[in-house]
Formats: structure tokens, C-alpha cells, sequence
């Protein structure tokens, strides 16, 4: 008689165990889209910053050249 009650407490862990997975895959999918959107948006806003010319005046004031003109500085920091 004591098989039956554990016959029906196996069905329901089961229950519980398929629920658990469906949370699981529910926050994995919440998380995976949230990281897709992000790296979606930061490629816009590139694409943004080239578009404007934003892009093109950050290089242009990251280059050694602009700092003083000097070969020596140019030589040295490359």
C-alpha cells in the first residue's frame, strides 16, 4: 500500500521538475534578449556616431599626430 503514496509523490516532483525547467528557460531567454538588445543598440548608436561624423573627430583627437606635430612625440608614442 505504501508504493501507491510514493507512486503519486514521484508524478508530482515531476510536475514540479518540468515547471522549474519552463522558469529556467524563461529567465534564460529574458537574459539572452536583454544582452541581444544591448549590443543591437550600441552597433546603432556606432553606426550613428559614424554617420554624424562623431566617429571620424574622436580618431582624428586620439591620434599622436595632433598632439604637438613633433616626429620625436609621433616615434615615441607609437
Amino acid at each position: 500500500m505504501g508504493g501507491a503514496g510514493r507512486g503519486g509523490e514521484r508524478r508530482a516532483a515531476r510536475r514540479e521538475g518540468i515547471r522549474g525547467v519552463g522558469a529556467q528557460s524563461t529567465v534564460e531567454y529574458a537574459v539572452v534578449l536583454a544582452v541581444f538588445l544591448a549590443v543591437f543598440a550600441a552597433c546603432m548608436l556606432l553606426v550613428r556616431a559614424a554617420g554624424d561624423g562623431a566617429l571620424a573627430r574622436a580618431v582624428e583627437g586620439a591620434a599622436s599626430h595632433v598632439l604637438s606635430g613633433l616626429g620625436w612625440v609621433d616615434i615615441a608614442l607609437y
